[in-house]
């Protein structure tokens, strides 16, 4: 019995020996066919990099940096991660074919890394030893300004501080290209400045090198907004003319002047909107501070609140007759009420305007000593008596203030209770607003220059509008209705 149990726990422990072993085995394929395929797409990486660096490594030409940095990169990555993994299950293997491979693609891997290292700098060198005639005897250019001359590559970004001889440096290049046999005319040397230009021109021409003029070929020296016009002109059938520096201003100057003269109605509400408003300098979307504040109104009256003021200045702009906080006699006061005043009494239609201190909830503001309940009771008493009287009343809310929408209901509600609204014209404006001289030119110079800014930073009318603070609303819309395509 004994003998019969010691051979089973023989047997059972040989089968798990086996078992391990045809997995270790297999798990050691599994490795080796892995290094086989990652070593066959090393060497089909680095055949492409070969293939690729040929015309350059049978020319001896400058390998571009848009192609050398990412051959860098991917045999880096080969070398440094790929195949110290492959070569791990190669140097444990017997399959001389394989370690043979991988032998051959790290040598051939190596090699490639080397040329691209080191093949711009040794072009560099013997460029400068070829040319040094030039470079060196004639051009006297010192090491720094040797190689920036030289380099060809597809772009060279060239730093340098002022005084270093950066004008030298690129008269140089274009004496060095024409060494080379590239033609005068496929060469073109472009300035910030008409005095950079003139003095880039007449260093060539004192060199003996053809510089392209009325028609004549050469090599091409220009500023960047001359070469801008020559391609637009390219493109289009008739002459172009370029904006100076007056332009903007001649513009600006011209829109504004037809506002004045009222040739476009919405634009001479628009600048009268913003003469009017170009001494505030309060948030009008701000919310209402409270207290003893009062604010002064264009036609001098002192209101309680910057909503109030808005409807004042509007109604006076607007040439409405009206009276604000008189005494509405007809309102049935009775006992424990004081004699009920609304904010504004309309002359022409016997209609009068409420302005009422709450947000889109009905909530009037924290500094306000009355409750929301007990302030919404007393608009609707307010309402009863109008409604009781048969009178007409014309309601706004803070929250309109607020959300920058005020001015358009008080044009939209009083316009349909049938108001006559005349906007002021710009000769009844200058008798309201004394510095009207001081306030045109200015807002003329704020024009001009937000304008300039705008267009510097690409922005449009809508993006203009969406950045905006809301204190500046009213300029702004005057700039977008000027900028507009």
């Amino acid at each position: 019995m004994w003998i019969i149990l010691a051979f089973v726990a023989l047997a059972g422990a040989v089968a798990a020996f086996l078992r391990r072993r045809r997995i270790a085995e297999h798990l050691r394929k599994r490795r080796v066919e892995r290094a086989r395929e990652g070593l066959q797409q090393a060497q089909v990486a680095v055949q492409g990099v070969e293939a690729d660096l040929q015309p350059f490594l049978a020319t001896g030409a400058y390998i571009p940096e848009r192609i050398r940095r990412p051959f860098e990169a991917k045999l880096t990555q080969l070398v440094d991660q790929s195949l110290p993994e492959v070569s791990r299950v190669v140097s444990h293997s017997s399959d001389g074919t394989m370690q043979d491979r991988l032998a051959e693609v790290l040598r051939r891997a190596g090699e490639l890394r080397k040329v691209l290292k080191e093949r711009n700098d040794k072009y560099v060198k013997k460029m400068v030893a070829d040319h040094s005639k030039l470079l060196v005897e004639e051009l006297m250019t010192d090491e720094a300004q040797r190689m920036a001359i030289v380099r060809d590559d597809e772009r060279n970004l060239v730093i340098a501080g002022a005084g270093s001889g950066k004008t030298r440096t690129i008269v140089a290049r274009v004496r060095f290209l024409l060494e080379l046999q590239v033609p005068p005319a496929a060469i073109l040397a472009v300035t910030f400045t008409n005095k950079a230009t003139g003095e880039m021109q007449e260093r060539l021409k004192q060199m003996g090198v053809s510089v392209a003029d009325r028609g004549k070929d050469g090599v091409t020296v220009s500023t960047l907004h001359a070469l801008g016009k020559r391609v637009v002109q390219a493109a289009v059938a008739g002459p172009i003319s370029v904006a100076d520096d007056r332009w903007m201003d001649s513009l600006v100057a011209s829109v504004l002047r037809d506002a004045r003269e009222a040739r476009d109605p919405q634009l001479a509400r628009l600048y009268v909107n913003a003469v009017l408003h170009f001494h505030r300098n309060e948030d009008e979307r701000a919310p209402a501070v409270g207290g003893e504040k009062t604010y002064r109104t264009l036609r001098g009256e002192h209101v309680r609140s910057i909503g109030e003021r808005i409807i004042a200045d509007f109604l006076f702009v607007h040439n409405v007759g009206h009276k604000y906080e008189a005494r509405a006699s007809w309102a049935n006061v009775g006992a424990g009420r004081d004699a009920y005043h609304p904010d504004f009494k309309l002359l022409e239609i016997d209609a009068c305007i409420e302005y009422w201190g709450v947000d889109r909830q009905g909530r009037v503001a924290g500094w306000m000593e009355t409750t929301s309940e007990a302030y919404r009771q007393g608009m609707a008493w307010k309402r009863e008596q109008f409604r009781r009287e048969g009178k007409v009343l014309l309601e706004f809310y803070d929250y309109e203030r607020t959300e920058g929408t005020l001015e358009e209901r008080l044009q939209e509600r009083m316009t349909k209770a049938g108001v006559a609204l005349r906007p002021m014209t710009s000769e009844e404006l200058g008798k309201t607003v004394g510095d009207m001289k001081y306030v045109g030119s200015s807002i003329e110079k704020l024009l001009v220059q937000f304008i300039v800014n705008a267009r510097a930073l690409r922005r449009t009318p809508a993006e203009i509008r969406h950045h905006l603070k809301a204190r500046r609303l009213v300029f702004i819309t005057l700039v977008c209705w000027v900028s507009r395509p």
